[in-house]
């Protein structure tokens, strides 16, 4: 229900929870989720992405971290506050 909720896939399922595919345009689209019984008791979602090595980090990560904060929030208002979330 999460994976169609968010329009994500199923990539890999078994006893203990899934692989699923974000539909984040990221270099690492992967998630992990655990749970039984069609409850997810948490979720491990992977956010990469690359910059130019031409541009300073003194730009480039000012970027990331408001692009992490909106993925974050976002996620929040869907999952709930997470245990752990770090640009």
């Amino acid at each position: 229900p999460f994976c169609a909720q968010a329009g994500w896939e199923v990539v890999e399922l078994d006893q203990t929870g899934a692989s699923i595919r974000t539909g984040l345009r990221v270099g690492r689209p992967e998630s992990i989720m655990f749970g039984r019984q069609h409850r997810m008791d948490w979720i491990s979602i992977f956010v990469s992405d690359v910059a130019d090595d031409a541009t300073p980090m003194t730009v480039v990560r000012p970027l990331l971290v408001e692009g992490f904060t909106n993925l974050d929030v976002a996620f929040t208002a869907l999952l709930g506050t997470a245990t752990s979330a770090e640009p």
